[in-house]
């Protein structure tokens, strides 16, 4: 019995030891993905940010709650998958009117992307055609540079080619 016992922890061992370098290697993956996209808006900002100012930074880590990253800018967001894939690149800024430029990235994913989540307080879920996100990032741009937002869209789905964007729509 005891032999049984100890051969059944020694598979569990076994298990968690494969589900813990399962979990590494996803979150080395999510990463991965979460760097290229930084490296390539860092490459952007280098052929098109002047130099004497602080560029604007990505914001990864939104835990579905309180107010989306940059809720107020125009920006770009990006959609990842469980595994932190990359998954969608759109734009949300309120380029039509200056009475509503604080209309940005959080209009545009609440219309399209997320929904208030009916079973919790203050929290979100994604919508039914965006149910494999997982992950929302966003980059957010002062009034002043938001034409630069419609531009790094463009470059990172150029560069990065996620899944879910229609390249084939527009040429791009």
């Amino acid at each position: 019995m005891a032999r049984m016992q100890a051969l059944n922890l020694t598979r569990q061992g076994k298990f968690a030891l494969r589900a813990g370098r399962a979990n590494v290697c996803l979150c080395l993956r999510r990463l991965w993905y979460i760097n290229e996209l930084i490296v390539k808006t860092e490459e952007f900002f280098h052929k098109h940010w002047n130099d004497e100012k602080n560029y604007p930074a990505w914001k990864n880590r939104w835990d579905w709650s309180s107010s989306v990253p940059y809720h107020n800018k125009a920006g770009v967001y990006a959609l990842f998958d469980e595994s932190g894939r990359l998954l969608y690149i759109g734009l949300g800024a309120s380029v039509r009117s200056v009475k509503y430029q604080e209309h940005g990235v959080s209009r545009r994913l609440l219309s399209h992307v997320i929904k208030k989540d009916p079973t919790k307080k203050r929290t979100y879920a994604p919508r039914k055609k965006w149910a494999s996100v997982s992950g929302i990032g966003a980059i957010g741009f002062d009034y002043s540079d938001s034409y630069l937002a419609a531009a790094l869209e463009v470059f990172l789905i150029r560069q990065l080619k996620p899944p879910m964007n229609n390249v084939g729509k527009i040429d791009l």
